[in-house]
């Protein structure tokens, strides 16, 4: 009963959202960001990180935000930094999950969708995998569109 609840809650706010973007996106994230922590969204004197970040997406217009959201394309801006050793391997990157060789990838590895966060398959074991529920869930998870969401370019 109570997992119905919170989710009827969630589409309520989902849908008051999406009215209150169609008349400002400054007060649809200024609606959105109270519903998710409880406290008021400051763009005037951000101090908090979130307030910051929500001041950036809504008011910054630089390519460069752009691409550090995106996991990939950061790398090559870190890389322009001179500071190159401070990532991860890359294995591989992939367009579709249809293009992961599972055999190529060592024992231990993470997969991660580019365009959104908690979007990464861990695993700590690949024997263990269970590749036909990790394969849908990236393909459920690559439709995603924050933009559409969240007001991000």
């Amino acid at each position: 009963m109570f997992d119905f609840i919170k989710r009827w809650i969630n589409l309520t706010v989902i849908i008051i959202y999406k009215i209150i973007w169609l008349f400002s996106k400054i007060q649809a994230a200024k609606f959105l960001h109270f519903c998710k922590f409880w406290y008021k969204l400051n763009l005037k004197n951000p101090r908090t990180l979130n307030d910051k970040l929500q001041y950036l997406n809504l008011y910054y217009r630089k390519n460069l935000i752009i691409n550090c959201a995106d996991k990939y394309k950061v790398r090559e801006y870190i890389k322009e930094c001179w500071y190159e050793q401070i990532l991860n391997k890359l294995y591989n990157t992939y367009d579709n999950t249809n293009e992961i060789d599972r055999d190529k990838l060592p024992n231990k590895f993470a997969i991660k969708c580019n365009h959104g966060s908690w979007f990464n398959i861990i695993c700590n074991n690949k024997k263990t995998l269970d590749v036909k529920k990790s394969t849908k869930l990236l393909k459920k998870r690559m439709k995603k569109d924050f933009s559409k969401f969240h007001n991000e370019r």
